[in-house]
């Protein structure tokens, strides 16, 4: 949803009827539903009810209340949470009289835009390493992971995952009610008729993490599925911490769910939806790391066509989820390579049983000290524990040295 509430110039709509101090829903007069925004897709919104016949404006009745429009169907708001910013409910339905409704910016318009404000740039605005998921250095397809493999990475930064029976992919955008504004998304998709598993999560550097620390955190993303209903329980999202010692390794340990959200089988958006999940208190001070999971567990007899995709995930300060910022492919490269690097070598000479050395430089220094495996033929390396660079040694053998290969340097959390 938009972080801030949708406002139209000159909107004024009526009751049809009053309404008492415990209604939760309003008809309007015929026509008037089609003059306000549509929560479920511009997001929620107040409106000030008034007594239009004896007083000319809301700041002179007494007894005028600001509503929260969470649902509306045609004619009806369905669904209006009552007495919001310090008004009271109260019944509006005195015979004879007519009671209007003004959409309009409030003082609740104005104190988010000032969160909005303080939330800019930086690790408060967006904690997520690619979560516009542009980096695949592992490459963007991944075969089905049977039961007894190990969690694995694919899409940079996400994981530790377990892709039981099901295969993650980079896609190009499709589907309706994506903005438009991201080259890809990541697919999850499958096998039919196969339990399975499928989670992912990234976890955020302790250095990264702590700086949340006495703020609550909002969790935002856009996410579509390929069926209503997919033989599954429930899709969950959830925020989790980690209070023990800092950067468990994949995330083996110590952490603890503190706000969840699912979407039930049945109800699965097949359009691209923006969701989002604030923290119902502050990240306490002993929290040295988070994490946001996504998981579809114990999914039975799916049909080779069911999968998921996400888009523009974001963890940002605050209560209010602001608007994806989207970070250069190249920035976001640097970031991944932080915790993952892959390049090419290859050594060639003529020699005779002397020892050749090859230095790799980092493209990026990484979080802690780095070893590097090399994949390459008649390789024999030491992996120097660096976070700059790693030197590979190779053994003139016949004269003739010509090995060629690649290299990489793993510190995923």
């Amino acid at each position: 949803m938009p972080i801030l509430d949708p406002v139209l110039n000159f909107v004024e709509v009526q009751a049809s009827t009053g309404f008492d101090s415990i209604a939760t829903s309003v008809a309007l007069a015929t026509n008037d539903g089609a003059r306000l925004p549509d929560p479920a897709t511009d997001g929620a919104y107040n409106l000030i009810c008034y007594n239009s016949t004896d007083y000319a404006s809301p700041a002179k009745d007494p007894y005028v209340e600001i509503v929260r429009v969470t649902a509306r169907t045609a004619d009806t708001l369905s669904t209006i949470i009552r007495g919001q910013e310090l008004t009271v409910p109260v019944a509006h339905n005195i015979a004879g009289k007519v009671y209007k409704m003004i959409l309009s910016p409030t003082k609740k318009f104005r104190d988010d835009i000032e969160k909005a404000l303080q939330y800019t740039d930086g690790m408060d605005r967006q904690a997520i390493i690619n979560g516009n998921f542009d980096v695949w250095q592992r490459g963007s397809a991944e075969t089905y992971l049977a039961a007894s493999e190990s969690p694995s990475f694919l899409a940079d930064r996400w994981g530790p995952a377990c892709y039981q029976n099901s295969n993650v992919s980079r896609q190009a955008v499709a589907g309706t009610g994506h903005p438009g504004n991201s080259s890809y998304v990541m697919r999850c998709a499958f096998k039919s008729g196969i339990a399975i598993r499928d989670d992912m999560a990234q976890d955020i550097e302790s250095s990264n993490s702590i700086k949340f620390r006495g703020s609550k955190v909002t969790l935002s993303f856009l996410i579509r599925f390929s069926s209503a209903t997919m033989n599954a329980g429930a899709f969950s999202y959830s925020i989790q911490v980690n209070t023990g010692a800092a950067d468990p390794y994949k995330g083996t340990t110590g952490y603890t769910i503190i706000k969840a959200g699912t979407i039930n089988d049945g109800s699965l958006n097949t359009n691209w939806a923006r969701l989002t999940l604030t923290t119902d208190a502050t990240i306490g001070l002993t929290v040295n790391n988070i994490r946001v999971e996504f998981a579809f567990n114990n999914l039975t007899n799916q049909a080779n066509t069911y999968f998921y995709e996400l888009s523009q995930v974001q963890l940002c300060a605050g209560d209010i989820a602001l608007p994806f910022q989207p970070k250069s492919s190249s920035d976001e490269l640097r970031a991944c390579q932080r915790y993952y690097e892959i390049g090419n070598f290859r050594i060639r000479a003529v020699d005779n049983n002397y020892q050749l050395v090859q230095t790799f430089p980092f493209k990026v220094n990484k979080r802690i000290a780095a070893a590097v495996s090399v994949v390459g033929t008649g390789v024999s390396y030491g992996g120097n524990a660096l976070i700059d660079a790693a030197t590979v040694a190779t053994n003139a053998v016949n004269g003739l040295v010509d090995v060629t290969g690649y290299w990489i340097s793993e510190v995923e959390l």
